[in-house]
């Protein structure tokens, strides 16, 4: 069982924190071509008790305007069921919303609320496109898109959405660093290593590093907790396929021995059944009716 030592991911520290807003108002500007400047525009909603990959209290960056609210996430592996996780979210964010503006959800006047907008940020060491819509309505066992929730997935390692990191520093370094620990990955015989060489790396290139420099312990100490969390699950799952293999062997020798012995017992059937006919004893006609086939697949 894995300690989590932390319960921030790397992005949500860099994106989700009050003294780094003006991180959080670049990404923002960048997916939705504005040029706001104020960051203390910005709202901060922390969701607790998130459920997903085993992490508690996992903060997500919640960001709310007049007509807008965006729920911003980031993910190291593919997950087709993200719109299921949007609704939880959002379900808790529009109670929250209607709480704090006193809205009366049981008057006879229709309610404006803000519209939902859900990016997933992916960096992980398998290739996605850049940008991918996954849908509520394709989860839906008969297909209908009465309820939906879309969450836009964007594939922001190095090499994808260039013109995204060009309008968001703050991404495309957080992008380079993580992919730095990637490389080293394949490079260092351990996790740790590889990520205190990326961390020392990306200082000396200025690549977040002011955050690097002053929080360096408490970063790498999050991303060791997110890479061994990583590594657990793809045990888990390699371990999961060994298990329904061998499971499935097991199965498929158990219903083979059941089918031979069953086409056994037809063929010894038949080949009395053929003796007494021989014999005699009975006709074709009556032979063929005791096994349940034609005088002509009797004399086959």
């Amino acid at each position: 069982m894995i300690q989590k030592k932390h319960k921030d991911k790397l992005f949500n520290y860099i994106f989700g924190r009050e003294e780094r807003k003006d991180y959080l108002l670049s990404l923002y500007n960048a997916l939705n071509d504005k040029d706001y400047t104020n960051p203390d525009d910005l709202t901060i909603t922390t969701i607790e008790d998130a459920i997903y990959l085993g992490y508690k209290n996992d903060v997500s960056c919640l960001v709310t305007s007049d007509e807008i609210v965006s729920l911003y996430e980031q993910q190291s592996t593919f997950n087709p069921n993200m719109p299921i996780r949007g609704i939880f979210y959002f379900s808790k964010l529009y109670e929250k919303y209607v709480t704090v503006n006193k809205l009366n959800i049981y008057g006879t006047s229709q309610l404006t609320l803000p519209t939902p907008q859900y990016y997933v940020f992916y960096v992980g060491d398998v290739s996605y496109p850049e940008r991918m819509e996954l849908k509520l309505s394709d989860m839906f066992a008969s297909k209908t898109d009465v309820l939906e929730c879309t969450a836009t997935m964007l594939n922001i390692n190095v090499g994808f959405n260039q013109e995204l990191f060009s309008k968001c520093k703050p991404l495309y370094e957080y992008s380079y660093f993580i992919d730095k620990i990637y490389r080293n990955k394949k490079i260092y015989d351990t996790i740790d290593i590889a990520v205190d060489k990326a961390v020392t790396q990306c200082i000396e290139e200025g690549v977040l590093s002011d955050l690097l420099l002053a929080h360096r312990s408490e970063v790498t100490d999050m991303l060791l907790t997110e890479f061994n969390e990583e590594e657990y699950i793809e045990m888990v799952k390699k371990e999961c396929i060994e298990i329904g293999k061998k499971r499935g062997l097991e199965i498929g020798e158990k219903r083979g021995l059941e089918i031979g012995k069953k086409r056994g017992l037809e063929i010894g059937k038949k080949e009395i059944i053929l003796e007494m006919i021989k014999d005699g004893i009975i006709s074709p006609e009556t032979g063929a009716e005791k096994l349940g086939i034609s005088v002509d697949e009797l004399k086959m």
